[in-house]
C-alpha cells in the first residue's frame, strides 16, 4: 500500500502596501483674498456735566477751600459726574472732621496735664495757684494783645506751668517796681502829666 505524502506548504510573501506620496513642503501658500473691513466711524465724545460741577460743602465741615478746588479740578480733568465728585468731597470732609476732632481731644488732654503739673508745682501751685494765674493774666492784659491771647487760648499754652511761671514772675516784678519811689525824685508837677493822669492825680 502506498502512503500519500503531503505537499510542502510554501509561504507566499505578503503583498506590498503602497507608501503615501511625500507631501511637498516647498509649495508656496495660495494667497487668499481678504475682504477689506469697512472703517467704523468713531462716535463723537459725549459731553459730561463735569465741566459745570458745582460742589456743595457740608455745613460746618473742616475742609479748606483749596481742598474743595482740588477735588473739583480732579473731577473735571477725569470726566467724573457731579455725583461722583460730590461723593469725593463728602468723604474728604468727613475725614477732615474726624482729624479735627482727634486734634481737639489730644489738645484738651495735654492742657489738662499741664494744669495738673502747674497746680502741683511747689513754686507756683498749691495755695499760690490762683495768685499765679491772676498775675499771669494781669501781665498778658497789660503787655499783650488780642492776637497773643488767642494764641495762648488756642494752643493751651496759657495753662503751661513754665509759661505761667514766666508771666507771673514778670507781673510781680512790674508791680514791685511800680511801688518803688526814689526819695531824691523831684515832686511831680501835675500840669506836666497827660490829662487822664492829671484827673486822677492827688499830690501829698
Amino acid at each position: 500500500m502506498t502512503e500519500s505524502v503531503a505537499a510542502p506548504v510554501v509561504n507566499e510573501p505578503a503583498p506590498k502596501v503602497a507608501e503615501p506620496a511625500p507631501v511637498a513642503t516647498d509649495v508656496p501658500p495660495v494667497d487668499t483674498p481678504v475682504e477689506a473691513t469697512p472703517a467704523v466711524e468713531q462716535p463723537a465724545p459725549v459731553a459730561t456735566d463735569a465741566a459745570v460741577i458745582n460742589l456743595t460743602v457740608p455745613e460746618n465741615a473742616n475742609i479748606g477751600e483749596e481742598s474743595v478746588a482740588a477735588i473739583q479740578q480732579f473731577a473735571e480733568t477725569h470726566g467724573l459726574s457731579h455725583d461722583q465728585a460730590q461723593a469725593m468731597l463728602d468723604t474728604s470732609a468727613k475725614s477732615a472732621d474726624e482729624w479735627k476732632a482727634g486734634e481737639v481731644g489730644r489738645r484738651n488732654t495735654l492742657v489738662a496735664e499741664w494744669e495738673h503739673q502747674a497746680m502741683a508745682d511747689p513754686e507756683i501751685g498749691g495755695a499760690k495757684f490762683n495768685e499765679t494765674k491772676r498775675l499771669a493774666a494781669d501781665f498778658v492784659s497789660r503787655f499783650g494783645n488780642d492776637e497773643i491771647r488767642k494764641i495762648l487760648s488756642d494752643t493751651g499754652y496759657g495753662s503751661n506751668r513754665e509759661v505761667l511761671r514766666m508771666f507771673s514772675k514778670a507781673a510781680a516784678i512790674v508791680q514791685e517796681e511800680r511801688k518803688l519811689v526814689s526819695p531824691s525824685a523831684p515832686p511831680v508837677d501835675p500840669s506836666q502829666l497827660p490829662r487822664a493822669d492829671r484827673m486822677g492825680y492827688t499830690q501829698t
